[in-house]
């Protein structure tokens, strides 16, 4: 038997352990069975599964157990008897389906990759031990998963009621786009042409540092990451001095990473909408042509933007300066701003209102 053969069943013997207890024991029905067992036609149970991000199954397969039963159940409850419409229910499952694929990919690959690196093995030996080993962390990971849900929610919510607030009195937003938002593109100069020289894991070393590097700043200074691009960051923020803060917080600290590459960046203010978790408008756009014009180690503004912000930096932490007029493919011609941070500032300490992430509780008494 070759080695590969060897590998590969090996890595199938190993791998069912911690697949049964994933999915709740070995698979004891076929979709046809399924839909029976849960009182549907099989077009439904096909579209959950497809909903979740899985291929089209063989109905005749033996690859479901009670524990999908259930699941199953209970979305065609909340079809049924919420007052969420149907295709409401449907995106949901699509984005936690989504948000969950990409979770587990990446949990798999930092194991992989710390295995590798801790004992000196190989890619398919460490595939191997993870295999091995996956079980270990199921708990810790599902327990994680849960309490990170739970806090993100709250946050979002806390935010939520705060721009509520934050809009009585004011002439109601256009529904196009009802999100006040002030939002930034950080790019890596160069990156095709770094990365075309690199090994595997040279690259993705590289781009995990940019994108860590980002995140962090990103959030603990009162912003959100929208996406990544592998060589770009785009991040939002709902005030226009945080999301000032944030980006020439990204392009020093980004300046201290002598693997990476050199950055480029831009920030827009405007209004916006949001959809699966990702934001569309005119502002976006013209974010996300800016940083193309920016150059190398600086940050670029729009002119109504700047001048927002300079009525709103009181105490002197930014600097806005005309850059040039550039004629935009899509926007026509555009007044550039140049941003820069007052060298005299401390920069430690993130511009968020600390009444951002305060919770109001019973049990503590206001100061």
């Amino acid at each position: 038997m070759s080695e590969s053969m060897s590998a590969a069943r090996l890595a199938r013997n190993t791998v069912m352990r911690p697949v049964w207890k994933l999915i709740g024991g070995a698979p004891t029905m076929t979709m046809r069975e399924m839909a029976e067992h849960v009182g549907v036609e099989i077009k439904v149970v096909e579209r959950f599964w497809t909903s979740c991000g899985f291929p089209k199954a063989d109905p005749d397969t033996y690859m479901f157990t009670e524990q999908d039963a259930q699941a199953i159940k209970e979305w065609i409850h909340e079809i049924r008897n919420t007052a969420l419409s149907p295709g409401t229910v449907t995106s949901l499952l699509r984005a936690q389906s989504y948000l969950a694929d990409r979770l587990v990919l990446w949990q798999l690959e930092a194991i992989v990759t710390d295995f590798q690196e801790r004992m000196g093995l190989d890619d398919t030996s460490a595939r191997l031990v993870v295999l091995d080993k996956i079980d270990q962390y199921i708990e810790l990971l599902q327990s994680q998963l849960g309490y990170a849900w739970r806090r993100q929610m709250a946050y979002l919510l806390l935010n939520t009621n705060r721009e509520v607030e934050m809009r009585e009195g004011k002439e109601a937003a256009p529904d196009s786009y009802p999100l006040d938002r002030c939002m930034g593109f950080v790019d890596m100069v160069a990156y095709t042409r770094r990365s075309s020289t690199m090994t595997g894991s040279a690259l993705a070393d590289m781009v995990q540092t940019f994108e860590m590097a980002c995140r962090d700043v990103v959030t603990t200074r009162g912003g959100r990451v929208v996406k990544t691009l592998g060589d770009a960051v785009l991040f939002v923020a709902d005030e226009l001095l945080v999301a000032a803060d944030i980006v020439c917080a990204i392009v020093e600290r980004l300046k201290q990473e002598p693997e990476l590459q050199p950055v480029r960046a831009s920030l827009v203010h405007g209004r916006v909408v949001s959809r699966s978790g990702d934001i569309f408008g005119p502002p976006v756009n013209l974010a996300s042509r800016l940083v193309d014009i920016a150059p190398r180690g600086q940050i670029l503004m729009d002119a109504t933007s700047a001048k927002q912000l300079q009525e709103l930096d009181t105490q002197g932490f930014f600097a806005v300066s005309p850059a040039e007029t550039q004629d935009l493919q899509g926007l026509g011609e555009v007044e550039a701003w140049l941003l820069t941070r007052d060298k005299s500032v401390h920069t430690a300490q993130p511009l968020i209102r600390r009444s951002t992430l305060e919770i109001a509780s019973p049990l503590v008494k206001e100061r």
